[in-house]
């Protein structure tokens, strides 16, 4: 299926003019092509906030089930600077401020690798985003894992052990989980990953994290991180992207942080 297909048949559902039957065959097929490739981008057409955040759920629903993305069970999380708790973090990822919360860039990653199960499926639109800076970044897993695989097989086989996460943002029994990075099932292989909250997860589990682990997790950063590897995507007002998280990573460019213009996202999780 054509991107020219699905907005075309985005739009109609979005518009609600369907017929149920219509609706359910192209959620089929949209959920193949999530499957298949590693996102899309559709233009929701829209220049209100409301209006764009009543599209990007109503959409979610189509797709599945949506997902709690935090302790207060919050289904649509806004993606902007928390200026309260950046100040008090002093513009660090370290210490309980979570990735969306900040204006910082790099740190490529996956939505909800402190979940023991991490959403399908990664929802955002775009409300306003920053004049300079604020790019979105994506990072075909799957391209990645031929890399490493090819060159560093070991480095393969030291991602697939377990490692700790921080459960940072949620009300768990424990504050770490473990977890591999790497699995692969039936030729599909499925991420997980953010540096920060694996750092302070080993913190959290009173561990130190030995060599081998130490120099797989460099080798990613560092394959992750290099720009051809990277999709660079400069999202607009309106624009909508779905982004299969099982196998595929973002991040963004640092932004500045202006009031009069500020950077501004809708997330949401599916399952």
């Amino acid at each position: 299926m054509s991107i020219k297909i699905i907005n075309s048949n985005l739009r109609k559902i979005l518009s609600k003019k369907y017929t149920n039957s219509e609706a359910n065959r192209f959620v089929e097929n949209l959920k193949e092509h999530i499957q298949k490739k590693n996102f899309f981008i559709i233009d929701l057409k829209e220049n209100n906030e409301q209006k764009i955040k009543d599209k990007t759920i109503f959409l979610s629903s189509f797709l599945g089930k949506t997902v709690s993305q935090d302790m207060k069970k919050t289904k649509v999380v806004e993606i902007k600077p928390n200026l309260k708790m950046l100040k008090k973090n002093k513009f660090s990822l370290k210490r309980n401020i979570r990735y969306h919360q900040t204006n910082t860039g790099g740190s490529i990653h996956t939505d909800g690798p402190q979940l023991l199960k991490t959403p399908n499926i990664l929802i955002m639109s775009c409300i306003n985003n920053a004049k300079k800076g604020g790019d979105t970044l994506i990072v075909d897993i799957r391209k990645i894992f031929n890399q490493i695989k090819n060159n560093k097989p070991k480095i393969i086989r030291e991602l697939s052990k377990k490692y700790y996460f921080e459960t940072r943002g949620f009300n768990f029994r424990k504050d770490f989980l473990k977890k591999p990075i790497l699995t692969k099932k039936k030729r599909e292989v499925s991420f997980r990953y953010m540096k920060e909250y694996i750092v302070t997860g080993y913190e959290k589990a009173k561990k130190n994290m030995n060599i081998s682990r130490i120099e797989a997790l460099d080798y990613l950063d560092k394959a992750l991180n290099s720009k051809k590897n990277q999709i660079k995507l400069k999202m607009k007002k309106g624009n909508l992207i779905v982004i299969n998280n099982k196998f595929t990573a973002h991040g963004r460019t640092n932004f500045i942080i202006d009031k009069r213009h500020p950077r501004k996202f809708l997330r949401v999780w599916v399952n």
